[in-house]
């Protein structure tokens, strides 16, 4: 979904309040809560960086929360961490039932 705002207040103010503005919020607050990371807004999205370095990008859909980091098979190269989880190329989609636990350590893997 696209949400008409221009920063991560008007973005967090735009999402109803259900079980992904929840899991946004979690999540929000682990990026917030390492060193040198900022947020914005990118392509009508919460993003993430380190100084000018992307970490990743997160939206509210419909029914799950996407995580835009690099390509995950770099950061998962024997699919190990990402098995049972609906995974694009480059996205990791968070339904109501997953925990926010893995993007803690891809966002870990990431930034080592």
């Amino acid at each position: 979904m696209i949400y008409d705002a221009d920063s991560p207040e008007g973005y967090l103010a735009a999402l109803e309040n259900d079980w992904r503005k929840e899991k946004l919020l979690a999540i929000r607050e682990h990026f917030l809560s390492i060193d040198g990371v900022t947020e914005g807004m990118q392509y009508k999205m919460l993003s993430y960086k380190r100084d000018s370095d992307p970490v990743a990008i997160m939206n509210a859909q419909k029914g799950y929360v996407s995580i835009y980091m690099d390509d995950l098979s770099v950061l998962d190269p024997d699919g190990s961490l990402l098995k049972g989880y609906n995974c694009g190329k480059s996205c990791l989609r968070l339904r109501k039932t997953d925990g926010i636990e893995i993007v803690q350590e891809l966002v870990a893997r990431r930034l080592s």
